[in-house]
């Protein structure tokens, strides 16, 4: 499926007179969403009482879901829109206090795993399966002959569904990784004295650049970089943080 790029950002960058105002622009961008498609949910998910409670989303105290946004770009319609920053790096208190920029609570691949338990009553087991190794098979390692990754493509659906059921909130299958070899999500508070970028410290950390740097990285280029177009992989037109935008949330984080 192809990625719906999200609207661009709303803010003028040479309106932005103080560092309390690239801040608060940085805010903005950290909790706006990059796709439209339903990565973890639907919209009408979102409106189910009984499947929030279900999957166990925390929420604020008063009602608000956190890692999600409803955008408008034409007139009289409204869309679901999520994969900010805020979706992995958001976390809820049980009393419904919202920390950002702690290691995140939402539990994305549980959800996942229901969508796609979804979408084998919609399309068939079948067309669910191959939709879900077509998307394992971004995570594969073409030049190692021995990845563990590519034991996805004997998995069985309910082997998917239970894989992606079975990762903790505060874990997640993010780019360059897998259902199989899931991180957990750090946290970002106190990044600016941090040496290293990245769970595993893949990234220098020198400057305020590298953060910018990483950040485009992770949220536009880490999920195909590997995968161009190999063995049938799907490429996903990317899209980029303006360079305003990039410094803003550099800033706030």
């Amino acid at each position: 499926m192809a990625k719906v790029q999200a609207p661009e950002i709303a803010f003028d960058a040479s309106t932005l007179n103080s560092p309390q105002a690239w801040i608060a622009a940085g805010e903005l961008v950290f909790n706006w969403p990059t796709s439209l498609n339903p990565v973890f949910f639907t919209a009408e998910d979102i409106l189910n009482p009984s499947f929030i409670k279900s999957i166990g989303m925390p929420f604020r105290r008063d009602g608000i879901i956190l890692f999600v946004r409803w955008i408008i770009r034409r007139k009289g319609v409204v869309e679901l829109g999520s994969m900010g920053c805020a979706t992995c790096h958001t976390r809820v208190l049980s009393d419904g206090t919202v920390v950002p920029g702690a290691q995140g609570n939402n539990s994305n691949d549980r959800r996942g795993s229901v969508l796609l338990k979804g979408a084998a009553a919609s399309i068939g087991p079948e067309a669910a399966l191959l939709r879900a190794r077509a998307f394992a098979l971004q995570f594969e390692v073409p030049w190692s002959s021995d990845d563990i990754n590519r034991s996805t493509r004997t998995m069985s659906l309910e082997q998917f569904i239970l894989a992606g059921s079975s990762i903790p909130p505060g874990v997640n299958a993010r780019a360059n990784t897998s259902l199989i070899l899931p991180p957990q999500i750090p946290d970002l508070i106190g990044v600016k004295e941090r040496r290293f970028l990245d769970h595993t410290g893949i990234v220098r950390h020198r400057t305020i650049g590298d953060l910018m740097r990483y950040t485009t990285l992770a949220q536009d280029s880490f999920i195909t970089e590997n995968r161009q177009g190999i063995d049938g992989a799907p490429v996903f037109p990317t899209h980029r943080f303006s360079d305003s935008q990039l410094y803003a949330l550099a800033l706030y984080i």
